[in-house]
């Protein structure tokens, strides 16, 4: 480290070139880190925003299914009945009202996944800095992959030790507290 005591580091030792180098290379991996964080929140948005419309998408086709019982059960009851077949029971105004509130229930339940995936696409557009409303549509495009996965743990861990920002920052720190060491030494 340096002969002077005015570069004293936080630690109270003298920073020298490496031990400098190294705190610097601690303070990369950290914005590193907040990018493979921002990565991953955007990739987890994606596929919530895609999910969002798959529910979205579902209830749309309940509902419109449930409309279409209450209508057929209305037509039926409005009509006098279902022609007398033996075995068959033609629908009373109490199976009229239970597919009406069936209908209802169901609508209520695709503006809620409509709010849901709404609110999806506002936090995702807010989080990849676009515009909440300019007036296009965020829809993922891709679909989930449905291979079957089956992770090298021994290949996992190597990657892991050799990749992490998290385990690189501590080496580093621990370089860097034994060259602080030994300066003080």
């Amino acid at each position: 480290g340096p002969v002077t005591q005015q570069f004293r580091g936080l630690s109270g030792v003298s920073q020298g070139v490496v031990i400098a180098r190294i705190n610097n290379d601690i303070s990369l991996t950290a914005f590193e880190s907040n990018v493979l964080n921002l990565l991953k929140d955007v990739e987890d948005l994606y596929w919530e925003l895609s999910l969002a419309y798959r529910r979205w998408d579902s209830a749309v086709t309940a509902r419109d299914s449930a409309h279409r019982s209450w209508q057929d059960t209305k037509t039926i009851i409005d009509a006098g009945g279902l022609p007398q077949v033996p075995g068959r029971v033609s629908p009373t105004p109490a199976d009229e009202a239970q597919t009406r509130d069936n209908y209802f229930r169901t609508r209520a339940s695709t503006e809620s996944a409509l709010a849901r995936l709404y609110a999806t696409e506002t936090a995702f557009r807010r989080l990849i800095g676009l515009p909440v409303n300019d007036g296009t549509i965020l829809r993922p495009t891709d679909e989930p992959v449905t291979a079957k996965f089956v992770p090298d743990w021994k290949s996992c861990l190597i990657e892991a030790m050799v990749e992490r920002v998290e385990l690189r920052r501590q080496k580093w720190g621990i370089k860097s507290l034994q060259l602080q060491l030994k300066a003080a030494s």
